[in-house]
């Protein structure tokens, strides 16, 4: 395995206690007489770089999706609903979206729940490539 220059000090423990751990010696067989094989050998896994480092994507994703999910599990789902109901109604006007856009920080919904809201609303903009 070749790791980035910047990152072979970061990795070598890795890259050395993974070159260290023996194959297994044992032969896995099912109650049928079915052989099992590794779930993985060297070839599945990705290049160290491919696979990212702590603070670093994709590794942070993971904790983001957990991030998330942990809010919405607190939060007052009616409160983001109705919330989201009134961004809405405003969208739809001529009113200043900004009020009700911190209204809907406050009681936590989402990025991604507020674009949504909007976009059912005024619908996506797709640019148009120009070659």
């Amino acid at each position: 395995m070749t790791a980035l220059p910047h990152r072979e000090a970061t990795l070598s423990p890795w890259l050395e206690a993974s070159e260290a751990t023996p194959e297994r010696d044992a032969e896995f067989v099912t109650l049928s007489g079915e052989e099992v094989r590794p779930l993985y050998t060297e070839a599945d896994l990705p290049a160290p770089e491919a696979i990212g480092l702590p603070g670093e994507y994709p590794f942070t994703e993971g904790k983001q999706i957990d991030r998330v999910t942990a809010v919405r599990a607190r939060r007052e789902g009616d409160a983001v609903d109705a919330a989201l109901g009134r961004l809405r109604t405003v969208a739809v006007g001529d009113g200043n979206l900004m009020p009700t856009l911190v209204e809907c920080a406050r009681v936590h919904a989402t990025e991604g729940e507020i674009i949504s809201a909007l976009q059912e609303v005024w619908g996506a903009y797709t640019e148009t490539p120009v070659f």
